[in-house]
């Protein structure tokens, strides 16, 4: 099964909706690869959007099938997101958070995601972020003359794109942790601890 177009074929729709159940008023909008994050495992499939839910089926033949639907009218957030260093996405519903890592054309899923997710739930419903910095935050963290600051600090390529950043501590060194599509990038500084003088007797 192909998931490229973001016109799925009639035999598309009819799997899709008979491998989850879904009525044939069920339409799938668009597919992209992903894995699903299970007991911190990573579970390789494909990431599904159609116009009630986001769904997730497991790929590989050798194991058992594995499948996730979930409604978007539960989600609370729907947020971009870093796990184990891969571009991931993370959908939040009151009672449980579902992470999926891996994700591939994520700022497409994102953007479709997004738009269909506004239409369910209310503002008001929404998990409310503090800081725009945070470790959740959506990536748009960099205005263009930072994200252009960055890659010639770090000698990326031009065209690198940011996805999230965090605080963080390396060896003596605390800083920056930024994750682009292709890398990862610290900026810091070593601490130096001063050691007390000891008073004379």
């Amino acid at each position: 099964m192909s998931f490229r177009s973001n016109n799925p074929k009639k035999q598309q729709q009819a799997r899709f909706q008979q491998n989850f159940g879904y009525s044939t008023d069920e339409i799938l909008i668009y597919g992209c690869r992903g894995s699903l994050v299970v007991d911190q495992n990573l579970l390789a499939g494909a990431i599904l959007l159609s116009n009630n839910h986001v769904s997730f089926l497991s790929l590989n033949p050798q194991l058992p099938a594995h499948k996730t639907s979930l409604q978007l009218k539960d989600l609370v957030d729907v947020r971009k997101s870093v796990f184990r260093l891969s571009p991931s996405i993370t959908l939040e519903t009151k009672s449980k958070e579902y992470i999926f890592g891996e994700v591939k054309n994520r700022d497409e899923l994102m953007e479709k995601l997004e738009e269909l997710w506004k239409e369910f739930v209310p503002r008001s419903r929404r998990v409310q972020r503090s800081s725009p910095t945070s470790p959740r935050c959506s990536g748009h963290f960099l205005d263009e003359e930072q994200r252009l600051n960055l890659i010639q600090l770090f000698a990326l390529p031009h065209n690198e794109t940011f996805h999230d950043h965090f605080s963080c501590l390396m060896g003596y060194a605390k800083g920056r942790l930024y994750v682009t599509t292709h890398f990862v990038c610290f900026e810091g500084a070593v601490l130096i601890e001063k050691k007390k003088k000891k008073k004379k007797k």
